[in-house]
């Protein structure tokens, strides 16, 4: 067992310091297409967030007058990012840039608690590296749920880590309460994070007999948590949204998540883990030494130990047990990844010492955002550099080339792809609550195709975009109204398919 453990402050070093900001701005600016230096982003998700966050601005309520089924938060990061910049993502960039610069610094000072600074400074550098996978285009709101989680578990392992544990800082459970609300407001299975290590803190605190700390951290952590609720519940309270935000928040992703019964729980995680192991065997050896080895060889109190296990399995199973997955759910998670970097070097050191720091340093910064970039790749997909001009036929130009023609356009998109970067790229303001349409079947939530029914049979937008494989698409194309009411003026076929049939787009235009 590894008996290094440390009661001090980590010190900073200001040289590493920079070096990590550095890093962290360059490799956001080469891996998310949230970077100016990709003049577009055409995930649908992010596309949906920044518009919603546009709506936000113009004085539209959230969940009565626009929608998605995401938490609040995500959409006031957005919409933050839409003031800075109304017609790219440049503000949400430098948002992001905060977010990652939060979760490295986080993994560098909790590293710093069981490692010299050269090996601290090392696994920060090594650990975005492998969520690259899970970041998707950038942007996501599990990207900046990451940084809640990493700010909260250098907190949690700055008490931990101590040998002789008694009072907790009443401003770190402050800060607790903070970012698990933050977190519950955006993706609110992932609060689960933080009830095993909270319970500990509580714990640990009452077996030093330190009742009054323990009151002030409860009242603490209670005032973190409203800190952010408070302003959210009163803006819902105030716009008559509470019922539907809670309707669309809390009941409708109960029902998108599709959770089964136990057995098949236990048989979706095993697959899911399985997966994991045969595809990213790096991610889940990491992760696996994070949950189990990081705790048990790192962490002094036995209920300390048993708390991060907890937490890990806890995170992990709140993730995976639903039928609807996407991969970047799992980007969370990787916080145990850093968690076991820290347990691999905690064990290298003891062989290995590292000599000239600084030049290491750099050329480490430089090979790790080397490797990088290679890993993200994106140079290679849709969002290469100068794309309206390498790609005069990408989607988002040749209909946003039609659809600026005219004098403040509306658009209604029916499906749910590329065709939402139109209204981010074209600044096109929603006129309906349903603008974009989530992938989300009739009969779980019916409002949203009978409320674009009514607006198609009202003539509500002048542009609509069908694909052929969104969730209403034989519905909509068949509708006597849409048929009535539009006509055909263009058709995108991408280079996606599935079974040998191509992803279509068709542009409808009203017929005034």
């Amino acid at each position: 067992m590894i008996s290094y453990y440390s009661d001090l402050k980590p010190r900073s070093n200001k040289f590493n310091l920079i070096l990590l900001i550095v890093y962290a701005l360059l490799l956001l600016t080469f891996c998310s297409q949230m970077s100016p230096l990709y003049p577009i982003n055409d995930w649908d998700d992010v596309n949906l967030y920044f518009n919603i966050g546009k709506c936000l601005t113009k004085g539209h309520t959230l969940y009565t007058e626009t929608f998605d089924q995401k938490g609040p938060v995500i959409f006031f990061i957005y919409a933050l990012g839409y003031l800075i910049s109304n017609t790219s993502f440049f503000g949400v960039f430098l948002l992001e840039f905060i977010a990652w610069l939060i979760i490295i610094l986080s993994i560098y000072n909790a590293a710093k608690l069981f490692l010299d600074e050269e090996f601290a400074f090392l696994s920060s550098l090594i650990f975005p590296i492998f969520t690259l996978t899970y970041t998707a285009n950038g942007g996501s709101a599990e990207e900046f749920v990451l940084a809640f989680i990493a700010l909260s578990s250098y907190l949690f392992l700055r008490y931990f880590s101590q040998l002789k544990i008694g009072e907790h800082n009443p401003w770190w459970m402050f800060i607790h309460g903070i970012m698990c609300s933050l977190a519950f407001f955006t993706k609110v299975n992932l609060v689960l994070l933080w009830f095993f290590p909270l319970i500990a803190v509580f714990i640990l605190i009452i077996f030093s007999h330190k009742y009054k700390n323990l009151f002030f951290n409860i009242i603490a952590f209670l005032s973190g948590v409203a800190l952010i609720a408070c302003p959210i519940l009163l803006y819902l309270y105030k716009n008559n949204a509470l019922d539907d935000a809670y309707n669309t928040y809390i009941v409708l992703n109960s029902k998108y998540a599709n959770i089964q019964s136990v057995q098949g729980v236990l048989t979706t995680l095993s697959a899911r883990l399985y997966s994991l192991a045969r595809y990213n065997l790096t991610f889940f050896a990491l992760s696996f030494i994070g949950v189990f080895i990081f705790p048990l060889a790192l962490i002094p109190k036995k209920i300390a130990k048993l708390a991060f296990i907890l937490c890990g399995i806890s995170l992990y199973v709140s993730i995976s047990m639903g039928l609807t997955f996407h991969h970047y759910y799992l980007l969370p998670f990787s916080i145990f990844c850093g968690f076991g970097l820290i347990a691999i070097c905690a064990y290298v050191k003891k062989y290995v010492s590292i000599k000239c720091v600084k030049q290491i340093s750099i050329l480490s910064l430089i090979i790790l955002l080397m490797v990088g970039i290679k890993e993200k790749n994106l140079f290679n997909v849709g969002g290469e550099i100068l794309i309206r001009q390498a790609k005069p036929n990408n989607l988002a130009y040749r209909f946003g080339k039609i659809i600026e023609k005219e004098n403040n356009p509306t658009l209604l998109n029916l499906g749910f792809g590329y065709g939402n970067s139109i209204f981010t790229v074209y600044n096109i303001m929603p006129n309906t609550k349903y603008f974009i349409t989530p992938n989300i079947p009739y009969d779980m939530f019916p409002d949203m195709r009978n409320q674009q029914e009514k607006d198609i049979e009202n003539k509500k937008t002048q542009f609509v975009i069908l694909t052929n494989f969104s969730v209403n698409y034989d519905f909509f194309k068949d509708l006597p109204a849409f048929k009535t009411n539009y006509t055909l003026i263009d058709t995108y076929i991408s280079d996606i398919a599935i079974n040998k049939i191509f992803y279509t787009y068709y542009l409808y235009k009203r017929n005034d």
